[in-house]
């Protein structure tokens, strides 16, 4: 709502960064692939890499390719055919363009996207399964409608103002928060996966995978390739091992035997 996430920096200077020439864009891109990544919160190398290999897309196409785990064309060699057909009726979408917003105010179009798709889709409904899950009350006081609303109206210089994010939450809270608690960077709620992946959990992860690649869904040699990568630290691939995982783990609580090739079309 006061414009936290720092992609919404890259939303800011991707217009300015569309002006440059496309020879030297187009370099930037190929040069994307030898930054390196961090396991952690903060991937800042996975961060430019994305920006960098989006620099043909413009407006939200663009910010969605940010949001994504995984890029066209590693779906494409990733996914079984079967799946690939079954993704092309469900095109992925953020949120409507016909809004309003001129097109150059990209820091108010990803504003209105996530609030229309990422918050409530992913983040309160994930918010609220856990929180059900233990019989907890959870309230959201930043989601009050007539905050949200209030920030709808404002230009997106409330939002993000130079390179400082939530300028105006900042302020509201100067004479009440000491400095070193405003001045301190984004935290995620995030757990050391990708650590945990290379290390304590790394042989389970393994065979885990290896698993998963058996039942069709994917194809084994990028997954492989994915997981090499991960623990060479070339890149960080923590999300898509974890969902790789997490489905590998419950397939075997509850379908242990089940695989795409001998699925019905229906459920696949």
């Amino acid at each position: 709502v006061f414009g936290g996430y720092p992609r919404y920096l890259g939303a800011k200077v991707l217009p300015l960064y569309q002006k440059l020439p496309r020879f030297l864009r187009q370099g930037l891109s190929r040069a994307a692939p030898l930054i390196a990544e961090r396991v952690s919160s903060r991937n800042v190398g996975g961060w430019a890499r994305r920006f960098l290999a989006s620099g043909a897309q413009t407006g939200l196409e663009a910010y969605s390719r940010w949001m994504e785990h995984l890029s066209v064309e590693e779906k494409a060699a990733l996914y079984s055919d079967r799946l690939l057909a079954a993704c092309r009726d469900s095109p992925a979408r953020i949120g409507p363009r016909d809004n309003g917003i001129a097109e150059a105010d990209l820091v108010a179009q990803a504003f209105q996207a996530d609030l229309s798709r990422y918050l409530p889709e992913n983040l309160l409904a994930l918010a609220d399964r856990a929180s059900m899950s233990v019989g907890l009350e959870l309230r959201v006081p930043l989601c009050d409608v007539r905050l949200a609303e209030f920030m709808l109206n404002l230009p997106s210089s409330f939002r993000v103002r130079g390179v400082t994010l939530k300028p105006l939450l900042k302020e509201l809270l100067r004479d009440r928060l000491p400095s070193e608690i405003l001045s301190q960077k984004k935290q995620g709620f995030m757990v050391p996966l990708g650590h945990w992946f290379r290390d304590e959990m790394r042989s389970w992860t393994e065979k885990s995978l290896e698993d998963f690649g058996r039942r069709g869904i994917v194809r084994v040699d990028p997954l492989r390739a994915f997981w090499k990568e991960h623990l060479s630290g070339r890149r960080n691939r923590t999300d898509i091992l974890w969902a790789a995982f997490l489905l590998e783990h419950w397939f075997r609580r509850y379908h242990p035997d089940w695989r795409m090739d001998k699925a019905p079309a229906s459920s696949s």
